[in-house]
């Protein structure tokens, strides 16, 4: 006799773009706090409240996260000043 295992429960959707901003906001808010050099994955990851492998399923490594949130501040700065003009 064999027993057939029932699906596995997820907690949350494979891929959740939410989370992906998260890590990004996280990561603009260590850098201001530490800086760039002392950014780690571990400090973002606390930040965020997520897990650290929550990092390298959304991005390949630091510098990409470090870049990705470098580019959605000159967003933010590029639509402010278009605000103020």
């Amino acid at each position: 006799m064999t027993r057939e295992k029932a699906p596995a429960k997820s907690r949350r959707p494979a891929n959740d773009p939410e989370r992906r901003e998260k890590i990004i906001t996280a990561a603009l808010e260590t850098i201001g706090r530490v800086g760039v050099a002392d950014t780690t994955h571990r400090r973002i990851a606390e930040t965020a409240g997520l897990p650290l492998g929550s990092l390298t399923y959304y991005f390949s490594g630091l510098d990409d996260i470090i870049a990705a949130a470098f580019r959605q501040l000159s967003v933010q700065v590029s639509d402010h000043l278009m605000q103020i003009m």
